[in-house]
């Protein structure tokens, strides 16, 4: 409310009660009323004019008892001035905590920077390189080539034929080396189960196993033949044993009967009661039966040796036998080697007349050579980079911080074709670092695997570092990119945790403890 006392000093439009009646006026008589009255109240600093005040404004002073600006209503002030009306507005809520949320935010920036560690690292420039020897492709004997499949350059998987070679060696000589092992493997399981005393067992499907059935079975019955031969003749000459045995029994018997008989024939002639014919025929018959037993043990005798001589026959024809199939046996599998290693060259030889990648690999080289030209026996046609395994980071690090770095640290790896941020790249470990500095003069085409020394490392010593990888973390890569040696690096060496506050104290700390300290 505007007080009655100041009734004089309320502008033209203005009612004394407070009720604003500027509605009633045009805006051509606002503006010039509004000109009119900010133009009476313009003050004048020590008799000169306020030079900051643009012509036709009113900034009235803090000091001023004048209650115009503070009487007046919001609206009606933002129209008349909107820079005292945005003065003159209450502060906000939010505008009394935004100085303690800034001190907050400073004392959280102090306390992070104090305590919250950050990787530490240590970059190395390299490049990727094969820890595998190249692979190199040759003829196994002179050949001419038929077709060249791959040309320098490409990419090729393991197994993909990268040339053809004009056969030396025909199918049909092939398989006739097949068919010859096949014999003498039949041959030779036969006459191994002949001398191990086994049945030789047929395979129906194999025509050579099927022919050495039946001589097996053929020389089965011709031993069996034989042997049961003397097994009969021993036997016949075991029985008439057994009978001149049983003969001997008896005739011996009687031999004693017969000279009881005599010696009692003696007697009665002595005493001249016997005959001396009695006598005589007792002793007759005595020698008789004598006679008898001494042929019966001759015959036994001689039946024994002839049972002796069977036996020992039938043993030297079972041992001449045996002895027999192993001299066989050996040079069967004499020849059964020969023979397997000439089918198993020829199959070799057949093979390597397509000529395949053993792995997954970059064509490096071919030989100077076209189709139809000869290639000799054992000389490179292609060479062969592997790719994917066996690779390895050989990197440069700066002499100033080797000092940091020991074998095992881990490592993140960014390709410089690919961005990191966006395709990956890979982690590896370290696994050797150069036991001595290199000099940049040091690095010669014969001991510098890195190619020209890095341009930050050209006027300053550095050491070399091996690092191996053990996952690759690309992806988004086109599919035929495959790592390959050659690729240029980027090694970030993880070497522990510091925080920004000690990163910047490393920076100033120096100048202080080392600065200011020249005798001038």
């Amino acid at each position: 409310m505007v007080d009655d006392n100041k009734q004089d000093q309320l502008p033209e439009g203005t009612q004394p009660n407070g009720s604003d009646d500027i509605n009633t006026l045009t805006r051509s008589e606002k503006q010039s009323q509004s000109i009119e009255n900010v133009s009476k109240t313009s003050e004048v600093v020590d008799g000169e004019k306020d030079e900051t005040v643009p012509d036709g404004y009113y900034l009235p002073d803090a000091d001023s008892d004048d209650s115009f600006g503070a009487d007046m209503p919001q609206a009606l002030l933002e129209f008349h001035s909107p820079t005292s009306a945005a003065i003159n507005m209450p502060p906000t809520a939010s505008a009394q905590y935004l100085t303690w949320l800034i001190g907050a935010l400073a004392v959280f920036s102090i306390l992070g920077m104090c305590f919250f560690p950050l990787d530490k690292v240590v970059s190395a420039d390299g490049r990727l390189i094969s820890t595998t020897t190249p692979l190199l492709i040759q003829p196994l004997e002179q050949s001419i080539i038929k077709s060249i499949d791959v040309k320098e350059g490409d990419f090729v998987t393991k197994g993909q034929i990268v040339a053809h070679l004009d056969p030396t060696l025909s199918d049909a000589d092939i398989e006739n080396l097949r068919v010859q092992v096949d014999t003498d493997k039949a041959e030779y399981e036969r006459l191994r189960a002949e001398a191990d005393g086994k049945t030789y067992t047929v395979d129906p499907s194999n025509s050579a196993s099927v022919e050495q059935g039946n001589l097996f079975l053929k020389r089965k019955l011709e031993y069996d033949a034989k042997v049961d031969s003397f097994d009969q003749k021993i036997a016949e000459q075991q029985a008439q044993l057994k009978n001149y045995l049983a003969s001997i029994a008896v005739l011996r018997g009687r031999v004693k009967v017969a000279s009881d008989v005599h010696q009692m024939r003696q007697k009665l002639q002595q005493e001249e009661v016997g005959s001396k014919l009695s006598t005589l025929g007792s002793q007759d018959t005595l020698m008789d039966v004598e006679s008898r037993l001494i042929t019966a043990q001759q015959s036994a005798n001689g039946t024994s040796k002839r049972i002796e001589s069977l036996l020992s026959d039938r043993t030297a024809y079972i041992e001449n036998w045996k002895g027999s199939v192993y001299k066989e046996l050996n040079a069967s599998l004499k020849q059964l080697a020969r023979e397997d290693s000439e089918y198993k060259k020829a199959r070799l030889r057949s093979k390597k007349i397509v000529l395949r990648a053993e792995q997954d690999a970059i064509v490096f080289s071919i030989s100077k050579g076209s189709v139809g030209s000869v290639l000799n026996a054992g000389v490179p046609f292609m060479t062969l980079i592997p790719v994917g395994t066996g690779l390895e980071v050989e990197a440069v690090v700066a002499g100033d911080e080797v000092g940091y770095l020991k074998l095992g640290d881990k490592a993140n790896i960014k390709f410089s074709t690919f961005p990191y941020t966006q395709y990956g790249g890979a982690e590896a470990i370290l696994t050797n670092i150069s036991a001595d500095v290199f000099q940049p003069g040091d690095m010669t085409q014969e001991t510098n695997r890195l190619g020209a020394a890095p341009i930050t490392f050209r006027e300053k010593p550095f050491f070399r570092a091996r690092l191996k990888i053990e996952k690759y973390t690309l992806h988004g890569v086109p599919n035929f990119f495959h790592p390959t040696p050659g690729l240029t690096v980027s090694a970030d060496i993880h070497v522990g945790k510091r925080t920004v506050a000690q990163y910047l104290m490393n920076g100033v700390v120096p100048q202080l403890t080392n600065g200011m300290r020249d005798p001038q």
